[in-house]
């Protein structure tokens, strides 16, 4: 009697847990007697993280297991204070002293809730979902740094923190486009003042202004974009404004 292999099907009741996936593969690196890749199997779950992150290839990177779950630009760790660099990725595995596994915008990561500010503590209620990188504080905090360079985005967003860890997504790490600043027209009350409120509070995160068609610096104007306000008190523009003039300016959408 000759045996025929019959192929039979499998249901699986439950699709959550990945780990209990396997697909085949051919690995083509490898091959038998008749120069055919050998056929391998791969966990659905590592297929899915194999798209969803990037090798980097880096001699001697200088990245410890401690920095996993941190923000980088290339391969050092991100410094929301330099005005020269941004985030790129998230360091989500260290493979070897020469090669890193991060992940980029989209992937889901999970990172230890040691890296949030509090910690433990963190309250999503309270504090909200979006994550900022504190260089300085070598942490993720829930608002942009006060000593952040212009324009560092959020970096995660939180899904929920549960059993010491953060699972989180990594955001476009890119800014939010810029917008026109409806026009504001500098009153008499203002100049007596020495400052003017040309927009409303916690609007915008950032942005640049100009006045009578001038742009102006720090050394002109003081502007909080969190309460939408220019003074010039004490500095090089107190004495040249005049009722009339027209600000006009650009700036970035609080989220």
């Amino acid at each position: 009697m000759t045996r025929i292999a019959v192929k039979t099907t499998h249901t699986l009741a439950d699709l959550r847990d990945k780990s209990t996936m396997f697909l085949p593969i051919a690995n083509r690196f490898v091959v038998d007697a008749n120069n055919l890749g050998i056929p391998q199997s791969a966990s659905y779950d590592i297929l899915e993280r194999s798209l969803s992150y990037q090798f980097f290839a880096q001699t001697s990177h200088g990245r410890a297991a401690g920095d996993v779950g941190k923000p980088l630009f290339q391969s050092a760790i991100y410094n929301d204070t330099a005005t020269t660099t941004f985030p790129t990725s998230i360091l989500a595995h260290i493979l070897d002293a020469n090669t890193l596994i991060v992940a980029l915008p989209g992937a889901h990561v999970t990172l230890p809730v040691s890296l949030l500010q509090g910690g433990a503590g963190y309250n999503i209620a309270a504090s909200g979902r979006l994550l900022w990188w504190d260089f300085s504080a070598n942490t993720y905090v829930p608002a942009r740094p006060v000593d952040a360079a212009k324009g560092a985005p959020p970096i995660l967003y939180i899904l929920r923190i549960a059993g010491g860890n953060v699972d989180a997504q990594v955001r476009p790490l890119v800014t939010q486009p810029m917008r026109l600043l409806s026009e504001y027209t500098i009153t008499a009350a203002d100049v007596t003042n020495r400052y003017c409120n040309f927009m409303t509070a916690n609007t915008a995160m950032d942005g640049m202004i100009w006045i009578d068609g001038v742009l102006m610096s720090s050394l002109d104007v003081s502007t909080s974009w969190s309460a939408g306000t220019c003074s010039w008190n004490t500095l090089r523009l107190e004495g040249r404004v005049e009722a009339g003039m027209i600000l006009q300016g650009l700036y970035e959408p609080r989220i």
